[in-house]
C-alpha cells in the first residue's frame, strides 16, 4: 500500500476511529485502525467488537493494499507533523 493523504483530514478520521476502540484491549488488533486503499479510495475501519466504524478519507492511492496501524501512536505522529501531505507506505 502506498497512499498520499492530507494531514488534517486523515488526523480527523483517525481521531474518530480511535473513539470506536476500547481502552482495555485483550486482543492487540483491537487497538489498531485498519486502512484499506483500493481504486482511488481509502477507508479507515475500527472496532471494539460491539461498535464498528468505517470512514472514507480522500487519498491518492499509488499502490493498493491494507495496513493495520496502531491508533494512538499514529495520532501522536499526526499531531506533531508539520507537513500538509503525508505518504503512508
Amino acid at each position: 500500500m502506498k497512499i498520499l493523504v492530507r494531514r488534517d483530514s486523515f488526523l480527523e478520521a483517525c481521531r474518530l476511529a480511535e473513539r470506536a476502540l476500547s481502552d482495555r484491549v485483550a486482543e492487540p488488533a483491537l487497538a489498531h485502525v485498519l486502512v484499506r486503499a483500493r481504486d482511488g479510495t481509502c477507508v479507515l475501519q475500527a472496532t471494539d467488537k460491539e461498535v464498528g466504524l468505517r470512514l472514507g478519507v480522500d487519498a491518492v492511492v499509488e499502490r493498493s493494499g491494507d495496513a493495520l496501524l496502531p491508533a494512538r501512536q499514529v495520532l501522536a505522529i499526526l499531531r506533531e507533523s508539520a507537513h500538509d501531505g503525508l505518504w503512508f507506505e
